[in-house]
């Protein structure tokens, strides 16, 4: 299948009729942000949900985010026909499908003839071979993220890094290579000041003092007197504790 120029803008056309697309790339190249341009670009209510990396072995919960409801997710064909009649005209958009659950991506090529259907993809996943050639076999578009230019590249540089000068922005530039998770952390970034004052957490790295002073009492017997039904005693000390005490009670 042939890529333009523009990646993102064929796939909001193809997005007016039902079909699948797939954006694909490695991490921080934009996969992401293309998600909520091309989910501006097209119109109708979009169903926005994805995988999780630490629930991905929960049933259906990619498109249960995307719905909010809970989906029969023992059957395929029924979790498709429950997505399909939630969604109808609008378009269900799902981020990370290399964390969804079995249930989700085998529902998505059954989903591709009914509903108009946008997911993301990292590169490189785990996903197993069949699913993979499936979800090719469904697609309208398997498309790449394509890097930024380099004039789209100094703009974001410049934007979260005004401190730099241009000189050290066109290396950032050039070292990033079109990624856009690689600009803001080449060294020579200036840093955010910190609050002023001591950080709450710097109190629990600092061991406390003792809130009263310690005894070095020495304890009561371990059994309870003759004739006397309480339990041990405990050493006790009322007021001030003088270096010297060495009593109990």
């Amino acid at each position: 299948m042939a890529e333009d120029l523009d990646p993102l803008a064929s796939a909001a056309a193809l997005l007016h009729r039902p079909g699948l697309v797939v954006l694909t790339g490695p991490p921080g190249s934009g996969r992401t942000t293309g998600l909520r341009r091309l989910t501006a670009e097209v119109p109708g209510p979009a169903h926005t949900g994805g995988g999780l990396a630490m629930l991905r072995s929960t049933p259906a919960l990619a498109l249960s985010r995307a719905v909010r409801a809970r989906l029969p997710a023992h059957d395929v064909h029924l979790l498709a026909e429950a997505v399909r009649s939630r969604v109808r005209g609008g378009l269900l958009v799902l981020d990370d499908i290399q964390y969804a659950d079995p249930a989700t991506l085998a529902a998505l090529p059954l989903l591709a003839g009914h509903c108009r259907v946008l997911v993301a993809l990292r590169t490189p996943h785990r996903l197993p071979g069949p699913v993979a050639d499936a979800l090719r076999a469904a697609a309208a578009a398997w498309l790449t993220v394509p890097p930024l230019d380099r004039a789209a590249a100094l703009d974001l540089a410049r934007r979260t890094a005004g401190g730099l000068s241009e000189e050290a922005l066109s290396a950032v530039a050039d070292r990033a290579g079109g990624n856009p998770s690689r600009s803001p952390r080449w060294p020579g970034r200036p840093r955010r000041a910190a609050p002023p004052g001591p950080r709450a957490w710097t109190r629990w790295r600092t061991p406390l003092p003792p809130p009263w002073p310690t005894c070095p009492a020495r304890p009561a017997p371990p059994w309870p007197r003759s004739g006397c039904s309480a339990g041990p005693r405990r050493a006790r000390c009322s007021g001030p504790v003088p270096p010297t005490c060495t009593r109990p009670g």
